[in-house]
């Protein structure tokens, strides 16, 4: 609680320091039978005082604020990409994937998040969900060859550009490999065509040497995205972070204040004393 004017809290003490020190004592007039005015000439009166109190109060306007945030975020739909053929086996790839891909899950909050796996063929592991208990759940279980060992690249990409439809919100494909393409059923360039078409930026990330590293940055670069190349854990962790940060979230706050004036009810006591303090003045002056 508190007060918009509270400079009219000073009108109580002005009224008290009147009464108590700028009475004059000799504007009197002298009548016989004083007492019956006894009533009248006292210098306090507590009806009164109630009455500047109370308007005091009210023209001090008391206000109780509450403030309302409202914050708007706009998320990404995140699809990762993952190569599970039977060369990710090599060096822990497959692992090293999975641990970055979890930790990244971890950071978007915000966004919602989508698994396609592939091998000799491409499958959708998790759809697009805000999920991510759900999600960490299921990329945990994904293992080497669990798609067959070959390389579908290419239907990959074509099967998760499905998974956008009616969203709203940025796209983005993040693809996990390390080879080349060597299963799919779809060309490239109708691949390529279809993701500029939806607006599907794509991540690529290289891992080993022996990543199609030509094909991957026509890929990234075709759909405005980013070509990288891993060849260790920490070059994984390190391009993970760099697509956080391209990638962020953006989050607007929108801060509103309510108040509730309470300067009405002090206003209605303030009339009904006023009421009383007259009924009360009319009955004293007709009982003389």
């Amino acid at each position: 609680m508190s007060f918009e004017y509270p400079v009219f809290l000073l009108i109580p003490v002005v009224y008290l320091l009147m009464k108590y020190f700028f009475t004059s004592a000799d504007d009197r007039i002298i009548f016989p039978n004083t007492q019956l005015f006894a009533k009248s000439v006292s210098r306090f009166s507590l009806p009164e005082f109630l009455i500047i109190l109370f308007l005091s109060v009210a023209l001090a306007s008391p206000v109780k604020s509450k403030i309302i945030t409202n914050t708007y975020k706009k998320g990404y739909n995140i699809v990762i990409d993952l190569d599970t053929s039977g060369s990710m086996e090599e060096f822990n790839k497959l692992g090293a994937a999975k641990a970055v891909s979890l930790d990244f899950a971890k950071k978007r909050k915000n966004d919602a998040l989508g698994l396609v796996v592939f091998g000799n063929i491409a499958y959708i592991a998790s759809p697009l969900t805000f999920d991510k208990k759900t999600f960490n759940d299921i990329l945990k279980r994904i293992y080497v060859s669990i798609a067959g060992n070959k390389t579908a690249i290419y239907d990959a990409l074509f099967l998760s550009s499905n998974l956008f439809k009616n969203t709203k919100g940025s796209r983005i494909i993040i693809l996990l490999t390390d080879g080349m393409d060597n299963a799919s059923i779809t060309p490239l360039d109708v691949v390529i065509k279809k993701l500029k078409k939806e607006h599907i930026k794509v991540f690529a990330i290289g891992i080993g040497s022996d990543a199609d590293v030509s094909v991957l940055q026509k890929i990234a670069n075709s759909t405005g995205g980013k070509f990288y190349l891993a060849s260790s854990l920490e070059d994984l962790q390190q391009i993970y972070k760099d697509i956080d940060k391209l990638t962020k979230s953006k989050i607007k706050s929108n801060i509103q204040i309510l108040n509730t004036y309470y300067y009405q009810y002090l206003l209605f006591i303030a009339i009904l004393l006023f009421l009383f303090y007259l009924y009360q003045y009319r009955k004293n002056i007709w009982s003389f």
